[in-house]
């Protein structure tokens, strides 16, 4: 099988195509000598998962997409930059919602509102791996702090909705969750820096 990694054959690189798991393994150290990762694969001109690729016993010609790592971090930034005041703005509603008495759209809610924080979490820590940054050497070196206060807030809030507190649940949105959320900002950014490159 031939192997095309973003249209060009590899130098001084030979896959084996018979063991489709060491392939792909080998194609994924390819392009992450080269700071890039596999985002795509296509297999006799037809677009497939890794999955699918790897349960294939046929084809002919692998094309392989990738793109560079700090690219993908620097739209997964953006993302994030742009998802969170979303997510503060839902929590508000949140808030308004529970004052209101409209527990069960409140709560609803809430658990897709976590989710959306645990992802915030998830990629500010993948983003920043990628980058090779210490924490000392983003802003004022206490993103982690900004992050485990901010999952122990999550975890308070929780515990009010859990005891079934509504009220106790509103306030602590907006006086606890809201503002340690909001601290992620200047670092989203500032992650957001080192990706594009800018000087700080």
């Amino acid at each position: 099988m031939i192997v095309l990694v973003d249209d060009k054959a590899p130098d001084d690189v030979s896959f084996d195509s018979s063991d489709r798991n060491s392939c792909l393994a080998a194609i994924r150290k390819f392009a992450a000598g080269k700071g890039r990762v596999v985002t795509s694969l296509s297999l006799d001109g037809e677009t497939i998962s890794e999955e699918a690729f790897l349960a294939s016993t046929q084809g002919k010609e692998l094309h392989v997409t990738t793109d560079s790592i700090r690219n993908l971090v620097s739209e997964s930034l953006q993302e994030a930059s742009r998802y969170l005041p979303v997510l503060t703005a839902g929590l508000e509603r949140i808030a308004d919602s529970l004052e209101r008495e409209k527990v069960k759209d409140a709560v609803g809610s809430f658990r897709q509102a976590s989710d959306g924080i645990d992802w915030l979490i998830h990629v500010l820590t993948h983003c920043q791996n990628l980058l090779g940054l210490k924490d000392s050497e983003i802003l004022d070196g206490k993103l982690d702090e900004v992050r485990n206060a901010l999952n122990a807030r999550l975890k308070d809030v929780s515990a009010s909705l859990e005891a079934g507190k509504y009220f106790e649940l509103s306030f602590r949105l907006r006086n606890e969750l809201i503002p340690e959320l909001e601290k992620l900002v200047p670092y989203t950014h500032s992650l957001g820096a080192f990706a594009d490159g800018r000087v700080q």
